[in-house]
């Protein structure tokens, strides 16, 4: 079943990434990540909300919440400010760094061991994925010339310790709740942001003109 879910979650997260590219470069970073974010944690709260006091009056469970959303947040700036200024054939075969930093982690901090198979098929698999994401050899041999790369790099490391804070956060609190959480503090940094900009009009204005980008994005990297 976790197989099944991440093979889902990678299906999506390459359509989230392709329209984050088009909603980075129409409408900027900060309307973005408030879109995806904002929408998640309103759909969310239902469903969070019986958790929300024992949560956050529990130090140990609200530090890892806390340590997660910053992680995410990061990373999700980082990442969607590669896809702004790179080729997303170049820079998704980066993200693919991700799941070796996250393994790592885990078996450092989560005690989770790993067989010469297993190490063997997470290469496979980091490898596959760059090639998968990859047009042609041309495209690799680009890497070091291409804008955002060094965005792409500092978002694939931060959104590896961000999976790694992920699951042991979802295993202390729950799954429901932590992604709640880190929505709600990042659509909420957002908002301070657009506030201090006075961006709101634009917000607005991007929802009228755009809504179907903005709403499929949304659904597409949240399902992810």
């Amino acid at each position: 079943m976790g197989t099944l879910l991440a093979f889902t979650a990678l299906c999506t997260w390459g359509i989230g990434d392709f329209l984050i590219q088009r909603s980075s470069r129409r409408f900027g970073s900060v309307i973005t990540l408030f879109s995806i974010t904002g929408l998640a944690a309103i759909v969310l709260l239902p469903w969070a909300w019986p958790e929300i006091i024992s949560t956050v009056t529990d130090l140990a469970k609200l530090k890892i919440l806390l340590l997660t959303s910053g992680a995410i947040l990061v990373a999700a700036l980082l990442n969607f400010e590669s896809l702004r200024r790179g080729k997303i054939s170049v820079i998704e075969p980066i993200y693919a760094g991700e799941i070796p930093v996250a393994a790592g982690l885990a078996a450092i901090f989560l005690g989770e061991t790993l067989s010469p198979v297993e190490v063997g098929l997470i290469t496979l698999l980091v490898v596959s994925i760059a090639v998968l994401s990859t047009e042609s050899i041309k495209d690799l041999r680009s890497i070091k010339f291409e804008p955002g790369l060094g965005f792409a790099i500092g978002g694939t490391l931060a959104m590896g310790v961000a999976n790694y804070l992920y699951a042991a956060g979802g295993r202390l609190t729950s799954v429901i709740m932590i992604n709640w959480f880190t929505d709600a503090v990042m659509a909420l940094a957002m908002v301070a942001v657009i506030l201090y900009k006075r961006n709101w009009m634009v917000v607005l204005e991007s929802w009228r003109t755009h809504p179907k980008l903005l709403l499929t994005m949304s659904v597409a990297d949240n399902i992810a």
